[in-house]
């Protein structure tokens, strides 16, 4: 709510004593020269009019014209006071201090830029004097950028792989990812150290670039040095395209998809981790330590359906061979008793799965690494009560020269069901029910512990 209106403020009071009989004011009443001022909130903005009235009672009564201007002759004119105009005064102040402290934070802040800034191109010249394989550059034309990686280095010269111009700066996952693409374009050039410390752009202002010239793919184009970074791969979220390899990873993901049945195929086209997982898996079931399975179960982010697969493992198939006296060992035969769990894309050529593989949509691939890829998949669900479209991402790994399927990243497939199928925050809790009570369903001379329903 914004108060404004408007109020008198006294400038003069006269005694008694200084009036003539004849203008004695009654008893407790008092003559006052006032100025009526405009307020905002009570601050005065303003006077508009100077007048003599009576106070009495705290009422004030403008007196008669007559009288008035005796008075002015006896005392003569009252100057208005500053604090009448004391808003604006406000205004004024509040504008000089905001101008004063942005003034003083402008320098704070050139100052500290500059600082940063000289410290940077320091850094830079450091880093042409003692170059790591790490190394990527940001180039700067008239209005492009190039980016840079140090190939090699010698006593006086580094040889740097410059790539595409681009339209803006690239962020430092996008800048790795462009080098680690074995097809993109890239020209190597070997430059004085000399010249590049000279094309250093990111002084402190006390010195201007020299911009180099190079021949081939940037012949007659003026370039300076922006940045150096040291970074390291591994501390970033790498993501590029490769068409060529791209089309080899889609290959080999649908030939895994159509020998589902051939288990010793798709056993070979798995990668080491997910063999390592089955064999860990196998290994600790068979240990009989509940802890130790429990923590198995736990890791990673699958652990639901991680839950399922022992809970199958542990009660039918090692019981299953408890009971025939054949130690289970194989890890053919185990493979393929997952299978017929459905799980991920680790599952037989049964109808329904044959419904749900040839179904699958292939999109885009990308690469963190040379020898690893993601894909994404959209299939049918296959245990939701209605069909919906489940996205997905599917991780390969290159290894011998060969794409396989890393087996994890298919149970993102069934993980992503079971979420939309139970809500509630005791999800987890409510699936390894499910696990345990289908279980039962199809044995009820099972004996499962207490553990188990945690």
């Amino acid at each position: 709510m914004i108060v404004f209106g408007h109020y008198a403020i006294s400038t003069r009071t006269i005694r008694p004593d200084e009036l003539p009989m004849n203008m004695q004011p009654p008893p407790g009443a008092q003559v006052q020269k006032i100025v009526r001022v405009a307020h905002l909130f009570w601050i005065p903005f303003f006077p508009f009019e100077k007048i003599w009235s009576l106070r009495q009672n705290g009422q004030l009564q403008r007196l008669q014209p007559g009288i008035t201007q005796t008075l002015d002759q006896m005392f003569g004119p009252v100057s208005t006071p500053w604090y009448a105009f004391s808003g604006p005064l406000l205004l004024v102040a509040a504008f000089i201090v905001f101008q004063i402290n942005s003034m003083l934070e402008s320098r704070r802040a050139t100052a500290f830029h500059q600082e940063i800034m000289s410290k940077t191109y320091k850094d830079a010249l450091a880093k042409i004097d003692t170059p790591q394989q790490n190394d990527y550059y940001q180039f700067k034309t008239e209005s492009r950028w190039v980016p840079g990686k140090l190939r090699s280095a010698g006593a006086d010269s580094l040889t740097l792989l410059l790539g595409e111009t681009q339209q803006y700066e690239m962020d430092n996952s996008v800048l790795i990812g462009y080098f680690m693409n074995p097809n993109a374009l890239v020209w190597a050039h070997t430059i004085a150290k000399s010249d590049l410390k000279k094309s250093c752009a990111m002084g402190d202002g006390s010195a201007t670039a020299q911009t180099l010239f190079l021949n081939g793919a940037f012949q007659n184009q003026a370039l300076t040095i922006k940045d150096i970074r040291r970074l390291d791969p591994t501390k970033y979220n790498i993501e590029y395209k490769d068409e060529t390899a791209a089309a080899d990873v889609q290959k080999a993901l649908k030939g895994f998809m159509k020998k589902s049945t051939d288990v010793n195929a798709s056993l070979a086209m798995l990668d080491s981790a997910s063999i390592n997982y089955l064999n860990t898996m196998l290994v600790t079931a068979k240990s009989g330590d509940f802890q130790k399975i429990k923590a198995f179960m736990n890791e990673g982010n699958h652990h639901l359906t991680t839950y399922k697969n022992m809970v199958y493992t542990y009660f039918v198939y090692l019981k299953a061979g408890s009971n025939t006296g054949k130690q289970k060992t194989d890890l053919k035969d185990y493979a393929f008793f997952l299978k017929l769990l459905s799980q991920g894309l680790w599952r037989v050529d049964f109808e329904k799965d044959k419904k749900v593989m040839e179904n699958a949509e292939f999109g885009e691939v990308t690469f963190s690494k040379p020898t690893e890829a993601k894909i994404r998949v959209k299939m049918l669900s296959d245990q939701l009560s209605r069909s919906e479209v489940i996205p997905f991402d599917i991780v390969l790994h290159q290894e011998n020269g060969t794409w396989k399927i890393n087996l994890l990243s298919t149970y993102e497939y069934t993980d992503i069901q079971i979420a939309r199928g139970i809500s509630g925050m005791n999800r987890n809790k409510e699936y390894r029910k499910m696990v345990l009570d289908e279980l039962r369903g199809t044995d009820n001379k099972i004996e499962i512990g207490p553990e188990w329903a945690y």
